[in-house]
């Protein structure tokens, strides 16, 4: 895992204020300058969580359910009865899933921040999955999450985070 202690989401600024943003919304902080005379430059950035899946699952016996736990959300993808294919997952707003014969791939975009577990929005450790088939539970793991390196476009917003979580489904 990543150090994530100094890429925090606060940065002090000359003004006496600070701008915290880990939502993924635009904090305008153009024209404002950080603690060492840095200037903000508004620029914003999206962090992501990638659970990458290479199996080998029949998929025409579909549909198999993902359920995916992370400390902020518990979400629910469903592989339908079809080799390929893309849709929304339940449980959380920006979750993206699409599948082909060897790949499922679920995209979560800001996954991390959460009010009250995780303010800074770091990245977790480690993600739980469970896939079933019917009622048949056919694979279970707890994911560890490699965080890759903090990204922070402008010096006064939030640091941003391309995470990747991946295991193989025989």
């Amino acid at each position: 895992m990543a150090d994530t202690s100094t890429g925090g989401s606060e940065s002090g600024l000359d003004s006496g204020t600070d701008v915290t943003d880990t939502t993924g919304l635009e904090t305008d902080t153009t024209g404002l300058e950080t603690d060492t005379g840095e200037p903000c430059t508004g620029d914003t950035c999206s962090s992501t969580l990638t659970l990458r899946f290479a199996h080998a699952l029949p998929l025409l016996e579909g549909p198999h359910r993902f359920r995916i736990q992370t400390p902020a959300h518990d979400i629910l993808c469903s592989v339908e009865a079809s080799l390929e294919g893309d849709k929304s997952c339940f449980g959380f707003a920006f979750a993206d899933l699409s599948w082909t014969p060897e790949l499922v791939t679920v995209l979560l975009t800001n996954p991390f921040f959460d009010t009250v577990t995780n303010p800074e929005a770091t990245p977790f450790e480690a993600v739980s999955v469970q896939v079933e088939r019917g009622d048949e539970l056919i694979f279970e793991a707890q994911l560890p999450v490699d965080a890759g390196e903090a990204m922070q476009p402008d010096p006064c917003g939030p640091a941003c985070w391309q995470a990747l979580a991946q295991a193989t489904i025989d």
